[in-house]
């Protein structure tokens, strides 16, 4: 274990353990958003603890100044099979040593860590957050299901019931755990947005018009749903869908056999995992995002997209309703069909119609997104917790 250390900050009332399994670079957006969540909280002058696992060899995302992280070594053969009682001492010591009030705020479920959390937890009456983030959809819990119901039965069940409170990024994901019979309290507050210092600006030397997926290449995000789709609008040859992301499990190779099979080598593109200044050139150069999903908790590269001036198309597997509400994209069923009718609506309107929908868009994810409104919620939910004060408005209703 190695823990990055920082000034003590002793003055801070508050001391808030963030725990996640992993902030990878090559992870989901959880690998972003915990961080972020960090260093919002750390402006509300909180003494903020990030524990989280390390790969060997493999960039994590990590919080700035004056938040602490604690990076816990997995093995180099059985990942993270065996750190739960490494998560589980240092929270013992964070917790310990604690100024005055403590919080632990844990993200996921299944892993040893988010185990290890909460047996500690449930053994000292620790105040436990638990942010399932999108672990508790019907698609994830059916998803290698065998397992997960005797690990359900087996401990998982019991790990959520008795934590004290849970956070949702959304009220679909709030709506998942009220199914799960969990009558704590929920926050709902969704991510924010890492936007760049400036955007940049459009620039591409070709007529053609782009539409880009941005996510992990993996068989929950609906690619091959996406490339039926796209096979049966059968656009001219000015459209091209662009595919960038890191592999998981070899599933790329899958993905372009059948660009292959269906002969659409000329019109869709994989095109790799990009960091993530590269990552806003890709907005600004596209007309058009699509996350085809089956599910998803809040699924961030859409808020980012949108605050890019990008209309979307996503599935009813994600918690984006608003997009039909506020007419800037498409919410439609994780069908061939669903895609196949938004794809053709999408790029068969005119440019100034879809242009015009992209900077509503922009204008619209401003309003919701910034990481400080993130902090100042999750601080207000931390507080009403501790002190047993009136619920914040942003609670779901049990």
């Amino acid at each position: 274990m190695m823990s990055t250390s920082t000034t003590p900050t002793s003055e801070r009332n508050l001391r808030v353990l963030q725990v996640t399994g992993s902030t990878r670079v090559d992870y989901g957006g959880t690998s972003r958003s915990v961080p972020a969540i960090c260093d919002a909280l750390s402006a509300h002058q909180m003494d903020v603890h990030l524990v989280t696992g390390r790969t060997d060899g493999v960039k994590s995302n990590v919080p700035a100044f004056p938040v602490v992280t604690h990076l816990i070594d997995e093995s180099p053969y059985f990942g993270c099979s065996f750190t739960g009682k490494t998560f589980s001492d240092q929270l013992a010591l964070l917790h310990a040593s604690a100024p005055q009030q403590c919080i632990v705020h844990d993200h996921g479920i299944w892993l040893p860590s988010n185990r290890a959390v909460a047996r500690q937890a449930r053994k000292n009456n620790w105040t436990r957050i638990v942010s399932p983030r999108g672990m508790v959809s019907k698609w994830a819990l059916s998803h290698g299901s065998r397992l997960k119901k005797i690990a359900w039965h087996l401990y998982q069940q019991q790990d959520l019931q008795t934590a004290t409170a849970f956070h949702a990024t959304s009220e679909l994901e709030a709506e998942e755990l009220r199914r799960l019979g969990l009558k704590q309290p929920i926050a709902v507050i969704p991510n924010g947005v890492d936007l760049p210092t400036e955007m940049p600006t459009r620039n591409r030397g070709d007529q053609k018009k782009r539409m880009i997926f941005l996510s992990r290449v993996h068989p929950k995000k609906g690619l091959m749903n996406l490339i039926s789709a796209w096979h049966l609008a059968k656009l001219s040859t000015t459209w091209e869908l662009q595919i960038y992301g890191p592999d998981e499990g070899g599933y790329s190779r899958e993905i372009e056999r059948e660009i292959e099979r269906l002969g659409l080598t000329t019109t869709i593109r994989l095109c790799g995992e990009v960091n993530d200044s590269e990552k806003w050139n890709c907005y600004a150069n596209a007309d058009l995002f699509v996350l085809p999903s089956f599910s998803e908790n809040f699924g961030i590269v859409i808020a980012e997209a949108l605050a890019a001036g990008l209309p979307v198309i996503t599935t009813t597997g994600t918690p984006w309703e608003s997009l039909n509400d506020h007419r800037i994209g498409w919410w439609v069923d994780p069908t061939v069909e669903g895609l196949k009718s938004a794809i053709m609506e999408a790029c068969l309107m005119e440019d100034a119609t879809r242009e015009s929908m992209g900077h509503l868009a922009a204008n619209w994810a401003a309003d919701r997104f910034h990481w400080t409104q993130v902090g100042e919620q999750m601080a207000s939910f931390y507080e009403s917790l501790l002190s047993g004060s009136q619920a914040p408005r942003f609670m779901a209703a049990a």
